[in-house]
């Protein structure tokens, strides 16, 4: 093939850490080497987010402080989307608490389901969607944990959400007799 229009891509969600790229060439078709490793430019991008940032993927979290982003982060997010997302409290023993600051979605086909547990499979706390904000949501289950499911069609697209999320320690109460 030829190198000048010779391109890859792929996509993937890292941890943090360092990460190194090495680009190597093969033996093409007609049996000969070649080196693309040193033939014209290299270009990486990414979305890079601060601690305490959290835009919606398919990664699970574990946190006590920070903000909750849909999928477009500041724009509006994309169509034909399913991600759930799992968030567990940083400190054992503590519920996570959402509290939604902005809520916009479309509304014919695009949601946001809440779940109160580790999974999609846990009970559902709602199903929001249009302007209908879920508000402050509080986990109440033994491990404090929230999943959140995003759903949206292949039609126009809104803003999203944003909401800050906390860790709260449950009461609780002592009867003596």
């Amino acid at each position: 093939s030829n190198p000048a229009t010779t391109s890859a891509g792929f996509s993937m969600n890292l941890s943090a850490g360092t990460y190194h790229l090495y680009i190597d060439g093969g033996r093409g078709s007609l049996g000969a080497d070649s080196d693309y490793g040193s033939l014209g430019e290299y270009f990486i991008s990414g979305s890079f987010y601060p601690k305490g940032l959290y835009v919606m993927n398919t990664s699970p979290q574990i946190v006590c402080s920070g903000s909750f982003f849909d999928p477009g982060f500041l724009g509006n997010y994309g169509n034909n989307l399913d991600i759930a997302q799992t968030f567990k409290p940083e400190t054992p023993g503590n519920m996570l608490r959402f509290t939604f600051t902005s809520f916009d979605l479309l509304n014919s086909g695009d949601q946001l389901s809440i779940f109160n547990g580790s999974s999609i499979n846990a009970p559902l706390i709602g199903t929001f969607t249009n302007t209908s904000s879920p508000g402050t949501v509080t986990a109440s289950n033994d491990a404090g944990q929230l999943t959140f499911r995003f759903i949206s069609n292949s039609s126009v697209t809104a803003p999203g959400w944003r909401a800050s999320i906390s860790c709260v320690t449950p009461l609780t109460m002592q009867w003596n007799k």
